[in-house]
Parts: structure tokens; C-alpha cells; sequence
């Protein structure tokens, strides 16, 4: 199960590649555990839409019958899993190398990278890396890496879909 959760992450993450780019400001760009630049995790899509001054599009479902409870949407730099029930953003995550974290690591980086950080605030299954908050404002989110070699995947979420991904998603 948990392959197929990042199956479906790293597809959908792929759909939201750019077909042009877009230029953006540097703090536009830096993925936090509470979401992208000025896109917050728990903001509505028009909300973020606002905020971060462009319009948040669906993206195509990896269920063709719509049953996850989160909905993909996206710009060229970003994708956002937002609530059906509750319409907010539950996730976000880096589709392009032009985001990065705080820590300046991006997709594509050597897992290297990773070992910044003190091993008392990484939990690592496998090639899933989950940071766990240092900030105290920050606590029930997480920032969690794939790497396979080189990191595949960044994203930042609600402990809700968090589980989600890790049991195997939908």
C-alpha cells in the first residue's frame, strides 16, 4: 500500500509540472510545513487563490471515481490536496525544482541533503524522511521527503492526509 501512495503522489505531482514557467518572487517559492510561500495549509482554493495572487486549477483524480476525500489542485509550481468535505488545503507539495524548502533543498537533490538535519527531528521509514516541527506553532503539521537516491518528493501536511499517504492512499 505504501508504494502505491507514493505512485500516486508522484504522478499527480508530475501533472502539475509547468508547461511554461511562471516567474515568481523567492518567498513565493519556499515550501514551510504550513504550506507554499503565502498559500497556508487550511485556506480555502479561493483563498489561496487570493493569496497567492493565481488561480488554483484541478487537476485530473488518480481514482477515476472520485472516492479519495482529498482533491488535487495546482499552479505550475505547486499541487494542493483540498478537503471535499471541508474544502480546504490539507497539503502541499513541490512540482518544480523553483521550490525549495527553508533549508534550500529541492526535487531533485541528492539525499545528501537530508542529513542536515539533527536525527532527533527526522523519523525515516524506508525512503520516506518525516520532519517533525521544532517550531512550536507548527506542531500537528509535517514536512515529510521521498528520496531514491535523489529526493522525488516534498511536501508539507495535515496529519489527516499525511495517514492517508502513508497507509496507501486512494
Amino acid at each position: 500500500m505504501r508504494t502505491a501512495a507514493v505512485a500516486m503522489v508522484s504522478v499527480l505531482v508530475c501533472l502539475a509540472l509547468p508547461a511554461n514557467a511562471q516567474t515568481k518572487s523567492e518567498s513565493d517559492s519556499v515550501l514551510t510545513m504550513r504550506g507554499i510561500g503565502p498559500v497556508r495549509l487550511g485556506m480555502t482554493v479561493r483563498e489561496a487563490s487570493a493569496a497567492g495572487r493565481v488561480q488554483l486549477t484541478k487537476r485530473p483524480e488518480m481514482n477515476s471515481d472520485g472516492s479519495c476525500e482529498f482533491a488535487p489542485f495546482g499552479t505550475d509550481d505547486a499541487l494542493f490536496y483540498i478537503g471535499k468535505k471541508d474544502g480546504r488545503i490539507h497539503g502541499a507539495c513541490a512540482a518544480s525544482k523553483r521550490v525549495s524548502t527553508p533549508h534550500g533543498i529541492r526535487l531533485g537533490d541528492s539525499k545528501k541533503k537530508l542529513d542536515q538535519f539533527p536525527k532527533t527531528s527526522v523519523k525515516i521509514r524506508g525512503a520516506h524522511y518525516e520532519l517533525q516541527p521544532t517550531d512550536p506553532r507548527d506542531r500537528g503539521y509535517i514536512m515529510w521527503f521521498e528520496q531514491y537516491g535523489e529526493i522525488t518528493e516534498i511536501c508539507a501536511a495535515t496529519p489527516a492526509l499525511h495517514a492517508l499517504f502513508l497507509d496507501g492512499g486512494c
